[in-house]
């Protein structure tokens, strides 16, 4: 429970998330420890015991021979090339500039969608990611704002729709909105990898 609610009145939340996150460790059999300084911060320590089943690091074991899962996919080299990330949420932002930073290609994110049209306007870019659900104009309405733009150096920059609702109805609605691509969130590197080495 909070104390010095009247410093404390611009928190947002219940203050359900550290006896959320007990229950769930304690289902895997680990324990989570606070340290709090009142005014400063606080420490918070997960354990969780894990057998080591291997000495390979996960690179070796994804290539291992015999092994299910395949490699992952190399992004080529785009050096030069100008990549726009439009959402809202941070996280997706800083997960898809991780994925798409091998390229080397000059990456800008935003999270504002107005914003994101304005910037379409005035600067070219090679390929655009929006995410589908932000506040005020969603991913679908910034390409048709920016394909409908008088002179919109954007108007045949291909562009890919970031959403959870990635089911073959929906991408097939997302192609006649006009996108190249529909991935799916949460982000994959191969997918990343594969719809910018196809597009860009």
């Amino acid at each position: 429970k909070r104390i010095d609610m009247e410093n404390n009145r611009s928190i947002e939340g219940t203050g359900l998330g550290l006896a959320i996150s007990k229950q769930i460790l304690t289902l895997m059999g680990g324990t989570i420890e606070v340290e709090s300084t009142y005014g400063q911060g606080s420490v918070f320590t997960v354990h969780i015991s894990q057998k080591v089943m291997s000495e390979m690091t996960v690179e070796e074991h994804r290539n291992s021979a015999g092994n299910s899962d395949a490699p992952v996919k190399r992004i080529k080299n785009a050096s030069g090339k100008k990549i726009l990330v439009v959402d809202d949420n941070e996280m997706n932002l800083r997960v898809a500039q991780a994925f798409l930073q091998p390229s080397h290609a000059e990456i800008k994110t935003l999270k504002d969608s107005t914003e994101a049209l304005t910037e379409l306007a005035s600067t070219k870019y090679d390929l655009v990611f929006l995410d589908d659900l932000m506040p005020g104009l969603n991913g679908s309405a910034v390409l048709l704002r920016t394909r409908r733009m008088d002179n919109n150096p954007n108007a045949e920059t291909p562009m890919v729709i970031m959403t959870v609702n990635g089911g073959k109805r929906e991408r097939k609605d997302y192609e006649r909105a006009g996108f190249c691509a529909c991935i799916n969130k949460p982000l994959s590197e191969d997918a990343v990898a594969e719809i910018t080495n196809a597009l860009i």
